[in-house]
């Protein structure tokens, strides 16, 4: 599905003290980013084959935003693609938050753990 829409990300990263004798959380960073997105797709991939699964993009020609949450217990390499040909990997077990200007990924693949069915939801966006 492809709509146009503004997507929000608002909250902050913090830590909580292992020794500090105030016992209050550190803020490391605020979030609070809008983004307005011309495309935005959002998709479930079951990986039940060893090999790369190519993500269809819909209508999207950059990937500047992106979110992934592997749901499943075991960990995905997730392939991004510029438009200069040049690959890169990424392991993500959990979650992963990316967001581009520039040189924008152009396509993107999911590979499963050897032999371990693998279930990953993501959320794609393109700036408007």
């Amino acid at each position: 599905m492809t709509t146009t829409t503004t997507l929000k990300i608002d909250g902050s990263i913090t830590s909580s003290p292992v020794a500090q004798t105030s016992g209050l959380a550190s803020v490391l960073a605020q979030l609070a980013e809008t983004e307005t997105l011309s495309n935005i797709s959002v998709k479930t991939y079951t990986l039940a084959v060893n090999t790369a699964v190519v993500v269809d993009l819909d209508q999207i020609d950059e990937i500047n935003m992106l979110f992934v949450k592997v749901i499943s217990a075991s960990p995905v390499t997730l392939t991004l693609t510029d438009s200069t040909g040049t690959p890169q990997e990424i392991a993500v077990d959990d979650m992963l938050l990316l967001k581009c200007r520039g040189t924008a990924p152009t396509a993107l693949s999911l590979t499963r753990t050897l032999g371990v069915e693998a279930t990953v939801a993501l959320i794609i966006g393109q700036y408007s």
